[in-house]
């Protein structure tokens, strides 16, 4: 005879009732997760195939399949959702934890990484943006290799989530136009320096004029900048969740296709 158990979050405690010859195994939990389940269970215990009945197999599986976060079920797609929704938030919250995202991209002396602002995310698209100084070492090198990674992570909710994809540069076009125009003062001020990013200098300096320094600083006189802003987007064509609990992580990758659709794995964390 087999019980089993439906458990608080995700795993699945099944104890089993064995014949007395292996009455050693009597009475002791196991604690399973994972698309082996069933094969362990066979393995494990012993139990014939015929005690794992359609009702209980489509009930294992049903459970293995989703997530129990904060009281909300997630399976693959839904899970896929609260991505994007998450990264929506930290595109048009200022003190979301993934509003400050980190982006990863080969250079010549190997790969470089910096903190960025995510300025706009387009969930249908599957695009992630920031911008950033053409004068900047990670202009050029996005033109010679358009390959890049985001790592962003809430650590109050202990989610990560990384993604990979191309990049386009945009400086000219109407898209970088609609940046720039919906750009605040502050904002703008970081493409007025009148010296290139990472120019070596003598004392540490903004790279701004001492009447630049000033917050005080008009609208029309911060469009000396416009020439300097431009925009890298990613389409994002691989991400991955994870989820940083102390009963067991829980992680998940999304691939997507030319049309923005995509097919799902769990991953063992």
């Amino acid at each position: 005879m087999l019980k089993y158990y439906l458990p608080v979050k995700f795993q699945c405690q099944l104890v089993f009732q064995l014949p007395l010859r292996e009455k050693q195994h009597e009475g002791q939990p196991l604690l399973l997760s994972g698309p082996n389940i069933l094969n362990i269970l066979l393995d494990r215990g012993g139990v014939p195939s015929f005690c794992l009945n359609k009702y209980l197999r489509n009930s294992l599986i049903f459970y293995m399949q989703h997530v129990l976060i904060d009281g909300i079920k997630y399976d693959l797609p839904a899970l896929e959702k609260d991505c994007w929704h998450r990264l929506v938030n930290g595109a048009v919250q200022g003190r979301n934890p993934m509003h400050n995202a980190t982006v990863a991209n080969l250079g010549e002396a190997g790969i470089n990484m910096r903190t960025v602002v995510l300025r706009k995310v387009s969930p249908i698209e599957k695009r992630l943006t920031f911008y950033t100084d053409i004068r900047s070492g990670k202009w050029g090198e996005i033109e010679q290799d358009n390959s890049i990674s985001w790592l962003l992570y809430d650590a109050a909710a202990r989610i990560q989530i990384r993604a990979s994809g191309l990049a386009s540069l945009h400086q000219t076009d109407e898209l970088a136009d609609l940046a720039w125009s919906s750009s605040n003062v502050l904002n703008r001020k970081n493409y007025l320096s009148v010296l290139v990013p990472s120019a070596a200098t003598l004392n540490p300096v903004s790279g701004l004029i001492q009447e630049m320094e000033s917050e005080e600083i008009t609208l029309e006189q911060t469009e000396e900048g416009r020439k300097n802003f431009g925009v890298i987007t990613t389409q994002i064509k691989w991400m991955e969740w994870l989820w940083l609990n102390g009963s067991g992580h829980r992680r998940a990758s999304f691939v997507y296709d030319e049309a923005g659709k995509f097919t799902a794995n769990w991953l063992v964390p």
